[in-house]
């Protein structure tokens, strides 16, 4: 479950992270091929070390029980939406009018 859920976090992760700025809803899901076909083998990876016996043996994994998956598929779009509001936030702040009572540049202080 754990492997899992790291694999299910960095979905998101990698849909996040594609701006640091922009939201992935105006750049696009799927504008980026590469991303997608990176996202196709990790998951199916995953799921050949789960499921394959051999494997499954070697990394000590099991298979995830069916109350697993839901649980699972929030993963990726929680970090995505936490990261989207990070970036709001971000643009937010750096479109942020100046205060008109605080000069650009401050005459230095002088001293007496």
């Amino acid at each position: 479950m754990t492997l899992a859920g790291i694999v299910a976090c960095q979905v998101g992760n990698a849909f996040a992270c594609r701006s640091d700025s922009e939201s992935i809803f105006r750049l696009g899901f799927t504008t980026n091929r590469m991303l997608i076909g990176g996202i196709v083998v990790e998951i199916s990876l995953l799921l050949i070390l789960i499921h394959v016996l051999p494997l499954r043996n070697m990394f000590g994994l099991a298979p995830l029980a069916p109350a697993h998956w839901p649980l699972l598929l929030t993963f990726g779009p929680l970090i995505l939406f936490f990261e989207e509001c990070r970036k709001a936030l971000r643009r937010r702040l750096a479109v942020r009018p100046l205060n008109p009572a605080r000069p650009l540049n401050p005459a230095p202080a002088t001293r007496l």
